[in-house]
């Protein structure tokens, strides 16, 4: 199953904010990546992952 950001950070029971804060960037900025998740670098990726203890393609794989 393909999860959207979204979808993952609300499962980590986290709003935007938080997820922002741990990511170490603006509200604002993490809101547009979640729109647009090919705009994650893999670090921010990586650590997002981290964060809501999913995997790397379980988040990110592209939908087909």
């Amino acid at each position: 199953m393909v999860l959207t950001p979204k979808h993952a950070r609300l499962l980590a029971d986290l709003k935007q904010e938080d997820m922002a804060k741990l990511l170490c960037i603006h509200r604002t900025t993490y809101a547009a990546l979640e729109k647009d998740p090919g705009r994650f670098t893999i670090q921010q990726a990586w650590q997002f992952c981290k964060v809501v203890e999913r995997e790397l393609q379980e988040v990110f794989a592209q939908k087909r």
